[in-house]
């Protein structure tokens, strides 16, 4: 049983970099797009400021498609799913680092302020790597607070798709459906330490309550 095991686990990270963002490119690229909300956060790069990209964990396959290319250092954990998703974002042009609230935390929040504080933005799927679902936790607020970044709340939603039977519902879009990116205004956290943190995640939190009530209305409009 354990060396089946392992020879699954081999099979699947030795095929992750060829076949996954083989899949993500024919499905993101099927999609039609479309934007509502990215104006701050192009006036925020024009101006040379790093940001911090805040989405769940469900919407990582066209948040992948939609943000490649653009030097996006991502946390992902250090488990195996979290290595699966590195080995398939890396050859999108993203930068992993590894760590999660229960495994490398403190050395990832260091490569992440440090990213930060060289002008690369960042992106974390914030119920991640095991939810609860739609639930933000801190990390995201932390290296905001730290790094006087601003935190850029987004979500994708998508006309015709299937949720898989996992904790976070994962999301995969119908080819040739309709792609909508919605993004909420920056989120900034001050310096006043635990309730300043606190704040930050309950307007983070909001947002992305917000933008999802607004996706899903949309969706169900065009259907």
């Amino acid at each position: 049983m354990r060396s089946r095991h392992s020879w699954r686990h081999r099979w699947g990270l030795s095929l992750a970099p060829v076949l996954g963002p083989t899949l993500v490119r024919v499905l993101g690229a099927t999609q039609k797009w479309e934007a509502e909300g990215l104006e701050a956060l192009e006036a925020a790069r024009r101006a040379g400021r790093s940001v911090i990209l805040a989405f769940w964990h469900e919407g990582i396959l066209l948040a992948t498609y939609r943000f490649r290319g653009q030097n996006i250092a991502v946390m992902t954990s250090r488990n195996y799913d979290g290595e699966i998703i590195a080995r398939i974002i890396a050859p999108l042009g993203y930068h992993p680092v590894r760590g999660s609230s229960s495994a490398g935390a403190a050395r990832a929040t260091r490569q992440i302020l440090e990213r930060l504080g060289a002008g690369q933005d960042v992106g974390f799927a914030i119920d991640g790597p095991r939810g609860p679902r739609r639930q933000v936790k801190g990390g995201a607020v932390f290296a905001a607070q730290r790094s006087g970044a601003p935190l850029f709340p987004f979500t994708v939603a998508v006309r015709h798709r299937r949720r898989l039977r996992s904790w976070d519902q994962f999301q995969i879009p119908r080819p040739f459906s309709t792609a909508r990116v919605l993004m909420a205004p920056p989120i900034w956290v001050g310096l006043g330490g635990d309730t300043e943190r606190a704040r930050g995640c309950r307007e983070l939190q909001e947002a992305l309550d917000r933008l999802e009530q607004k996706a899903e209305a949309w969706r169900l409009a065009g259907l």
